[in-house]
């Protein structure tokens, strides 16, 4: 679903490794590896991220590294989203509509995160 309103499947697939750890840094060529998406298409999307400000670069050595801004205006909006649209989220809210009676449900970062560091 986020792929319908981000333009790049390569912006969503490093927004989503962004989102998994806030305090995660990246380099071009670590992003590259982890992603296995070409390098250009790879720096693009940083570059528009941190033009739009939601990441931050900082020089580490030789290498230009790449943070999520967490003054970001929308950031806990956009965190909300990439979690109910992760493989967890999804199961929950699926079994959630089956169930009556439910008038809120909320995710919580930390149960998304033990999913994904325990499976």
């Amino acid at each position: 679903m986020l792929k319908n309103f981000f333009i790049s499947k390569v912006r969503v697939r490093i927004l989503e490794q962004y989102m998994l750890d806030l305090s995660a840094a990246f380099h071009v060529r670590g992003l590259v590896r982890i992603l296995d998406e070409e390098i250009n298409a790879v720096r693009r999307e940083l570059l528009n991220l941190q033009d739009a400000g939601l990441l931050t670069s900082k020089k580490d050595g030789n290498k230009l590294v790449y943070k999520l801004n967490q003054k970001y205006p929308i950031l806990p909006e956009l965190r909300s989203m990439f979690y109910k649209e992760s493989n967890i989220g999804r199961a929950i809210l699926k079994v959630a509509e089956e169930i009556e009676g439910i008038q809120l449900l909320v995710l919580t970062e930390s149960f998304i995160k033990n999913r994904y560091e325990n499976p």
